[in-house]
């Protein structure tokens, strides 16, 4: 019988999952492409109809965020939280709304955000393989490997 280790109960400002109570919030699914994906990560359309692939892909409106789901069991043991999906697996795709992300530096409410191309994950600063994200922005100030919440808009 497999491991569970989630309850009903779960934490407050996990990564991946959705923010607040919305009323406007838009969430599709995907199939994920290519070498996966995790929950809080910004993915791009993929090569085929209804699907994903992780990164940002250089396009200023980025296509959605990775949701987290409580259908497949964490990565590691013991775990930390942390559910990867591979290739073939069936991601809810957060279009439009808030959601807990990880910084990938320190940032405060307001900042642009800039997604990593090939990774999706979400910073402030333009650098290497980072493109300006024209529908998000950060809605809290969090550190480095800290949650921050980012609005989406749909694009």
């Amino acid at each position: 019988m497999p491991v569970q280790n989630y309850n009903i109960n779960t934490r407050d400002a996990v990564v991946g999952q959705t923010y607040g109570l919305m009323h406007t919030m838009t969430i599709h699914s995907g199939v994920v492409e290519g070498s996966g994906v995790a929950a809080g990560l910004a993915v791009q359309r993929g090569a085929t109809d209804r699907s994903c692939a992780a990164g940002g892909g250089g396009a200023g409106d980025v296509f959605a965020m990775c949701v987290l789901q409580q259908v497949k069991e964490a990565s590691l043991r013991p775990s930390d939280g942390t559910v990867d999906y591979v290739a073939g697996d069936v991601v809810g795709l957060l279009r439009e709304g808030f959601i807990n992300v990880a910084a990938g530096e320190a940032v405060s409410a307001g900042d642009s955000v800039y997604v990593n191309d090939t990774t999706g994950v979400l910073y402030k600063s333009t650098g290497t393989g980072r493109t300006l994200s024209t529908n998000m922005v950060f809605e809290t100030s969090a550190g480095v490997d800290e949650i921050s919440v980012v609005k989406i808009a749909l694009a």
